[in-house]
């Protein structure tokens, strides 16, 4: 196989109910000179069995196997330690891809040399699967990167990212379990690193719901209390706290947010 432009990483922990479909997804793509590096993370259902399967029967698919679930931070950097590719883009086991979305991207990343990572807006699923209303697309300022804990600078499945970007900041620190690519964005940023969204719904994204479980929402709080601290970001425990709150209403059904709301 010949050197792929584009290497696409994807961790994946017991997430045999959906993988498939975020395969094909990449298979499906029109654009095709890809690799697509694929972690299993410990799974203990037949997730890697399936994955296994794929990457028997595309060579541009290759497995990892965690002999123990090691989370979604270590084992992107696994799969970024294996990639060939100069532009690196990221894929959930759970999430689908808009069958033009690499062709997309990667033309808009050679025609834009100062873009060190690329977004796109998605289309929200619900918990059963279905678009919830319409495409949630957000905003950038090509080149102002304020440090914020409550504006998403991305739909992390989406991004589009130079191999330069790493060099430059380093891979995902695992100690930021559940916001891991919040503070690699944020130590971008500093870094004077270039960030631009598409206004372009080019993935599916499964929210769920937003509903997290208890241990979830609360090691998030912690994880994001360190990155207030660590980047002395103004306002930001307020922010996390506001956060907090927002996430134990959606868990007691007593909110539900704007962009889940059909109609």
């Amino acid at each position: 196989m010949k050197k792929p432009k584009i290497s696409i990483i994807m961790s994946a922990y017991n997430e045999v109910d959906t993988i498939c479909q975020a395969i094909e997804s990449i298979q499906a793509q029109t654009f095709s000179c890809w690799e697509l590096i694929v972690v299993d993370d410990g799974s203990l259902d037949g997730t890697r069995s399936t994955i296994k399967s794929y990457a028997d029967s595309d060579s541009r698919i290759k497995l990892i196997e965690n002999a123990s679930n090691i989370g979604l931070p270590l084992s992107l950097n696994k799969a970024i330690k294996y990639s060939k590719a100069g532009l690196i883009a990221r894929a959930d086991a759970d999430d689908m891809y808009a069958i033009n979305r690499l062709e997309i991207q990667y033309s808009y990343m050679i025609k834009n040399q100062d873009i060190d990572v690329l977004g796109t807006g998605a289309w929200l699923l619900g918990k059963d699967g279905v678009r919830i209303n319409r495409p949630v697309l957000l905003k950038t300022s090509k080149g102002v990167n304020l440090i914020s804990i409550i504006r998403p600078y991305f739909f992390h499945p989406s991004v589009m990212i130079r191999r330069s970007f790493f060099e430059k900041v380093g891979v995902y620190d695992g100690n930021y379990l559940l916001a891991e690519d919040l503070e690699l964005w944020i130590r971008g940023a500093r870094a004077g690193c270039v960030y631009e969204n598409l206004d372009l719904p080019l993935i599916e994204y499964r929210t769920g719901g937003y509903a997290k479980g208890w241990k979830s929402i609360f090691i998030r709080a912690k994880t994001l209390m360190k990155i207030v601290k660590k980047y002395n970001v103004i306002n930001g425990y307020l922010s996390v706290l506001v956060l907090l709150m927002h996430s134990i209403l959606i868990k007691l059904n007593l909110y539900k947010p704007s962009s889940l709301r059909k109609g």
